[in-house]
């Protein structure tokens, strides 16, 4: 079988030609540019979006070619002609956007002798703003949420307030949100957060994930007045470290029923436990707390005024001598609902 080898091939190499200028026609529209490669005669129903699909050149360079027609193309004439193509480049037309006359140099500038940059961004806007807490609401909690999306339709619900469905929805106890929310009254069937401010739905725990972070101190610390062992809670960050006695704080104790079990004052337990606050607004379950300092007495002093009627019971410290009126504490009590009882306010009740 013989074998004929390919015959060769060469590649054909196509070279455009620079457009020359056309002549200028004698119906030349005014303000259209003679150097033109060719020129259109405008016939009636002709527009501009019409000629540049048609000749394809884009309507900015169309406008910049026929200086005469304004931007809106509504003095386009018939019987006129325009130019519709370029003679090379449009770009290396004077005038055009991107032009650099051929002669031109940039100089060189030092850097030193640059100018600074004057822009100022324009301040951030449109970022969530966050409500005030509500009165007393915890400062800790794991999660808060607005009044306004709180309030949720309980007419022909088994719900006796608005207070107890959110406590249904959330998964706590009506206790517990009134524990991180003092200024709600869990009892009254017109419980209902308000507009405008935060409330707690959430708070710390120990089997929370994201929590507060482990106390730095371990029961290896406790003085001997206690019995640690392993099974014990951890002691919380910033509890006095000569402590005579600690005890574990779970669900549903509040700083109340602390105060109450162990006779102390709110003063008493803020000092030996500072991280709580001076209000107690930081106490996080799943830690022990001192309850007995070194040097404070485990009973608290009563405070007799001189003028007016005697308290029912102990008293805490700090209460005025003047006072005319006594409540005596019971469980299920709480600020909002004492100042509710007397006919004050929650800001007349922390004077």
């Amino acid at each position: 079988m013989d074998w004929t080898p390919p015959s060769k091939t060469t590649a054909t190499v196509t070279t455009t030609s620079t457009p020359t200028t056309a002549p200028v026609p004698t119906d030349i529209a005014e303000g259209t540019n003679i150097k033109c490669a060719e020129y259109y005669d405008v016939q009636k129903g002709d527009y501009c979006n019409n000629l540049v699909l048609k000749f394809g050149i884009s309507l900015d360079d169309f406008l910049f070619l026929n200086s005469g027609v304004n931007q809106n193309c509504t003095n386009l004439y018939a019987d006129e002609s325009y130019c519709v193509a370029p003679v090379g480049p449009i770009n290396e037309y004077p005038g055009h956007p991107g032009y650099i006359p051929p002669t031109s140099s940039v100089p060189d500038v030092p850097y030193s002798n640059l100018p600074k940059a004057t822009y100022t961004p324009p301040p951030i806007t449109g970022l969530p703003q966050h409500l005030p807490l509500a009165h007393g609401t915890r400062s800790d909690c794991f999660a808060y949420a607005n009044g306004a999306d709180l309030d949720v339709d309980i007419t022909y619900t088994y719900y006796k307030s608005v207070c107890d469905a959110l406590a249904h929805g959330w998964g706590v106890t009506l206790e517990q949100l009134q524990n991180w929310n003092p200024s709600l009254d869990t009892s009254s069937e017109d419980c209902a957060p308000e507009e405008g401010y935060r409330y707690c739905m959430k708070g710390y725990a120990s089997t929370v994930t994201g929590g507060p972070p482990p106390p730095t101190q371990t029961p290896s610390s406790v003085s001997s007045g206690s019995t640690p062992s392993s099974t014990q809670l951890p002691i919380r960050d910033g509890t006095i470290t000569d402590c005579n006695k600690y005890e574990a704080v779970v669900s549903p104790m509040t700083c109340a029923s602390v105060l109450k079990e162990n006779g102390i004052t709110i003063a008493q337990f803020y000092q030996w436990n500072p991280e709580v606050g001076e209000q107690c607004t930081n106490l996080w379950l799943g830690y022990r707390y001192c309850i007995s300092g070194p040097t404070a007495s485990s009973t608290s002093t009563t405070t007799s005024p001189t003028n007016g009627p005697q308290p029912p019971g102990p008293t805490q410290a700090g209460e005025p001598d003047n006072c005319n009126k006594w409540h005596l504490v019971e469980s299920g009590d709480n600020c909002y609902s004492v100042a509710q009882e007397a006919g004050i306010t929650l800001d007349q009740f922390y004077k």
